[in-house]
């Protein structure tokens, strides 16, 4: 049964979440590698950790995760385990904020720079102010997980102020009752609600002005990293986002893509004309969007570049390249080189 909806586009999430997950799993003995081949999925934990791919994959790897290890605290651990906020590209700039307050609206506006469908807003409610994320509709596999995750994230910005003792009085979450996360020493004075419309920590006013408590700079060429290539908003956006992690793996053909995203090749076509364009040109954008990226680095010569976005010559790699930019890969190196 098709996944993908032709009029929207497809939901997708930054590498580095999900590699926040496997490096925690690796450390500890467990093969991620494994876990991905029992689910099908290509192995999206190695690569750039800013390249887009298929938000329900990443789901799908947290849910069998915690088949696997049996842990039904996995999302909080693996945040307090990882410490998101000073260790990933999108938490270091939050973490740079000089106060709570900017911290938060920082959070919320970049929020959908790292998950295409991610909403996080702050909601006044007399003396407590709500840090709440809207969940992914129709997406119940990994909810569990991720929700954990995101609390984890949310507490630990807030002790970046607070201190780091301090826990919410109030917490909700989609996912359904879950009393392992009872256990959890770090909830042990909130009172949580479950099957809500929304995940959310109440934290009470008096704080969200104190300035954060971190030990130096976080975060240098952070901020263009991370509000680099934003989410497409139609399909054949989000598909040329994916396709461009895909390339470095050489799994780029029509059957290999539409099997990543459970529909027929006939299917993907179909949407693809729906949206005015085909596969082959998604594919040949994609690689030339690759491609510039590639020519800039040191020593980069076209025939290399050429080979790593899937040319077999360098003349088809030119011909390619010329659709897009107008001229030859080696006329850009020198125009760039003048620039």
């Amino acid at each position: 049964m098709s996944v993908i909806n032709a009029a929207l586009p497809i939901p997708i999430t930054r590498r580095h979440h999900l590699q926040v997950f496997t490096d925690a799993l690796e450390a500890n003995g467990v093969s991620t590698k494994s876990i991905a081949r029992h689910l099908g999925l290509p192995l999206w934990q190695y690569g750039s950790a800013n390249d887009w791919i298929p938000l329900r994959d990443t789901l799908a790897f947290f849910s069998e995760a915690t088949r696997v290890t049996n842990e039904g605290q996995l999302g909080l651990l693996v945040s307090q385990r990882s410490h998101p906020v000073t260790t990933t590209a999108f938490g270091k700039l939050v973490a740079t904020a000089p106060t709570l307050y900017s911290a938060l609206r920082t959070t919320c506006k970049l929020a959908r720079q790292h998950t295409s469908v991610a909403h996080v807003w702050l909601a006044d409610a007399g003396d407590t102010v709500w840090l709440c994320r809207d969940q992914h509709a129709g997406m119940s596999v990994g909810l569990r997980e991720h929700e954990q995750y995101v609390i984890g994230f949310f507490m630990e910005l807030v002790r970046l102020a607070a201190g780091p003792t301090w826990q919410p009085t109030e917490v909700c979450l989609s996912a359904p009752h879950q009393p392992r996360l009872e256990e959890s020493d770090d909830l042990a004075t909130a009172a949580i609600s479950y099957n809500q419309a929304y995940t959310a920590i109440a934290l009470p006013k008096s704080i969200v002005c104190r300035p954060l408590k971190t030990s130096g700079p976080l975060g240098c060429n952070i901020a263009m990293e991370v509000k680099h290539s934003p989410p497409a908003d139609d399909f054949a956006g989000s598909l040329r986002q994916i396709v461009m992690t895909l390339v470095a793996d050489g799994a780029t053909s029509l059957a290999e893509v539409a099997d990543i995203l459970r529909l027929h090749p006939r299917t993907l076509q179909r949407r693809l004309r729906s949206n005015g364009t085909t596969y082959q040109e998604v594919l040949e954008e994609a690689r030339f969007r690759i491609a510039v990226k590639l020519l800039k680095l040191p020593g980069a010569t076209a025939t290399d570049v050429g080979n790593a976005v899937g040319y077999s010559d360098l003349s088809s790699f030119s011909r390619a390249f010329r659709q897009f930019a107008g001229v030859s890969p080696r006329q850009y190196l020198d125009i760039d080189a003048k620039l």
